[in-house]
């Protein structure tokens, strides 16, 4: 890995710091799905990333977008979270969400690496109440 690419993914923990109502549980999935949007998603002429944490409905959801310039968050992906024992799953429920788990996944990703297995497809799942999750994550 570069040291520009290890450097971004450190910042992402210092700026992350501790979400405010982030279940300890779900943690490492969200932090992994974090720097995945910094390693994997996010385009060269981008800025930066964000995601936003809530529980839903019971379930665990992260929104995850990139920003090229301004507060507004563009290929805004929907995703769900689930702790499995010591490890997590990521489930990407849009077609954003889609798009990012291509890059999340391909072969020669940070995150494949880092996380085999753990980033999925949501095909099948019960679909997200967006209306909800929005605003439930600001």
């Amino acid at each position: 890995m570069s040291l520009a690419r290890l450097a971004t993914a450190a910042a992402v923990f210092l700026v992350a710091g501790c979400s405010d109502g982030l279940d300890p549980a779900i943690e490492p999935g969200y932090r992994a799905l974090e720097e995945a949007y910094v390693m994997d998603v996010k385009p060269a002429d981008a800025v930066y990333t964000n995601c936003g944490y809530g529980l839903v409905d019971a379930r665990h959801v992260a929104r995850c977008g990139v920003s090229f310039g301004d507060t507004h968050l563009a290929h805004v992906g929907l995703w769900e979270l689930e702790p499995q024992g010591a490890k997590f799953a990521a489930y990407a429920m849009n077609g954003k969400a889609l798009a990012a788990l291509d890059r999340i996944t391909r072969s020669s990703s940070y995150s494949s690496t880092t996380y085999p297995g753990a980033f999925k497809s949501g095909a099948g799942r019960k679909p997200l109440d967006v209306e909800k999750v929005n605003a439930v994550i600001r």
